[in-house]
């Protein structure tokens, strides 16, 4: 009998709520909405709908960049962000450099260069706008370096990640069982 109890309690009700830490009748509820969001997966389509912001600005000493922007290693992360859909997100961000011609900016998207790179930064803030595809999971980031002469600080403000969110079914797209 006390056996009994313990398993009901951990099967939950019908009507439980889906919840990945509840019961099991919850937990499968919740299986059940991760499933069919990977069957009618939601998608991202580039806008002017800002998602996701980090205004802030900052200023960062970068390193002699020597090589292309997929060899992350000399680079230096200024901002990033990482995304859980599939889709084309707009990325747009101010930057600018303290020694004019020598700074240089590239979007990276899981560390490999994806957008254009940007050299010689002007010494006064511009705007950087640029459209990506991503994946689940992926991280876009944007990072900094300069290419001769001595040091070079560049300064980062208002990263923006700008998209809306469309499902398969309401594009005109559905389950065929």
């Amino acid at each position: 009998m006390l056996l009994d109890t313990a398993i009901y309690e951990s099967l939950g009700e019908t009507t439980d709520t889906a919840s990945a830490t509840g019961p099991l009748h919850a937990k499968i509820g919740d299986l059940k909405n991760r499933l069919d969001y990977g069957v009618v997966p939601r998608f991202a389509i580039a806008s002017d709908a800002t998602k996701y912001e980090d205004l802030a600005e900052a200023q960062y000493a970068v390193g002699l960049v020597t090589s292309t922007p997929n060899i992350w290693t000399e680079w230096t992360r200024l901002r990033s962000a990482k995304v859980f859909f599939n889709g084309t997100v707009r990325v747009v961000f101010d930057a600018e450099e303290d020694v004019s011609g020598t700074g240089r900016v590239a979007v990276l998207v899981n560390r490999e260069g994806r957008g254009t790179l940007r050299n010689s930064l002007s010494t006064s803030y511009e705007t950087y706008s640029e459209d990506f595809y991503v994946a689940y999971g992926d991280e876009i980031a944007v990072f900094g370096g300069y290419t001769s002469g001595g040091t070079c600080d560049i300064l980062i403000q208002n990263f923006k990640i700008k998209f809306d969110v469309a499902n398969a079914a309401s594009s005109g797209v559905a389950r065929n069982y």
